[in-house]
């Protein structure tokens, strides 16, 4: 039985970080819907367009893209040993999916949410920077309106939908306050039993 895990958490939690250590940590695949949106989004297509879009109101992926996304990803790569997901789901119907594709596959799921408050979140965000061509420039889904609208979407949809998870899955509630080193920690002792 593969083992996948799934790691949530507001946006600033740091869940690509530890997800990105994870992955490296156990050898698995890591499935970033963020990162693969952001390729998509700087494609000249209709379909480009539309995540662009996206990206600039704050508002979920159409769960078809995101659906058709993560098909192909598990297609590409070799996930029998498992995976690691970040960004995938983030509400119910993205979670029907995945517990279809769990039965099918007969993956064991494992939930990681990391816990951080709205303010250390906001805070981490509004100092978020990527380099691009030896610059640092802000992400175009940082911007404090859009984070506020991702805000409201981790509320009302991802974290309902990961406590409906929990009843179904082995999760672990780990905390986001601490330096990267501690977090990727705890999350360590927390899988490893």
């Amino acid at each position: 039985m593969s083992k996948v895990y799934l790691i949530f958490g507001i946006q600033g939690s740091g869940k690509g970080t530890q997800a990105r250590l994870l992955s490296k940590h156990l050898d698995l695949p890591y499935f970033e819907a963020g990162q693969e949106l952001r390729n998509i989004a700087d494609q000249q297509n209709e379909e480009g367009e539309q995540i662009r879009e996206v990206m600039r109101t704050g508002s979920l992926v159409p769960n078809k893209i995101l659906k058709n996304l993560f098909l192909h990803f598990i297609e590409v790569y070799d996930t029998k040993n498992g995976l690691v997901i970040d960004g995938f789901p983030r509400n119910n119907t993205q979670a029907e999916l995945l517990e279809e594709l769990a039965r099918e596959l007969n993956w064991e799921v494992i939930v990681i949410h990391i816990n951080l408050s709205k303010e250390s979140a906001m805070s981490r965000l509004t100092n978020r920077f990527e380099v691009v061509d030896g610059k640092k420039i802000k992400r175009k889904d940082d911007l404090p309106e859009i984070i506020e609208k991702r805000f409201s979407t981790y509320y009302n949809q991802t974290l309902p939908m990961i406590k409906e998870m929990e009843k179904n899955y082995k999760t672990y509630e780990i905390d986001g306050e601490p330096s990267v080193e501690e977090v990727a920690k705890q999350i360590a002792k927390s899988i490893n039993g």
